[in-house]
């Protein structure tokens, strides 16, 4: 009864907090890092020519909401309208149970660590010549440092062609 029956006004701006994040970054000293708003849609906005996401798009949440990588993943589906599909930790562990989940899902946008990528190589390549194929528009990779070669054994089952891999 003590609540008023409208909305209440809207005091959100770009500058108001959209996260924290805690990392040791570069100093090995660790902090909590505020982020607001604008910084979320200005990655978007950066990257919307790279990418054209659309709402036909399904993203895979593989990573914490603790990990900044999730925030790409989270707000990527949600600004465009598309899929945010959850990826279960024991999931996440499996590279066959990751796989089933992009297959059934047809996930088109994935974001990985290299070292999380490298385990779905040979199962997803194995998949592809057995018939099974992927829905992936995009690998995305972030979060430490992409030691290209490592990717061969993809490259030699996929091409380069789709899904296009970006070393964020």
């Amino acid at each position: 009864d003590g609540q008023p029956e409208h909305n209440p006004v809207n005091l959100c701006t770009p500058d108001n907090l959209a996260y924290v994040i805690y990392t040791s970054g570069s100093t090995g000293k660790p902090k909590g890092t505020l982020l607001p708003h604008h910084n979320v849609s200005r990655l978007f906005e950066a990257t919307e020519d790279w990418f054209q996401f659309d709402a036909r798009d399904v993203w895979a949440v593989f990573h914490s909401y603790a990990f900044d990588f999730s925030v790409w993943e989270l707000f990527g589906a949600l600004l465009y309208g598309g899929t945010a599909v959850l990826v279960a930790k024991e999931v996440s562990r499996s590279p066959e149970d990751f796989l089933a989940l992009l297959v059934r899902d047809g996930v088109t946008v994935l974001n990985q660590t290299p070292s999380a990528f490298k385990q779905l190589i040979p199962v997803a390549c194995a998949a592809a010549e057995a018939g099974q194929s992927l829905a992936l528009r995009y690998v995305v990779f972030g979060g430490e440092a992409l030691d290209v070669g490592s990717l061969e054994p993809w490259f030699d089952g996929f091409g380069d062609d789709q899904p296009q891999l970006v070393n964020m």
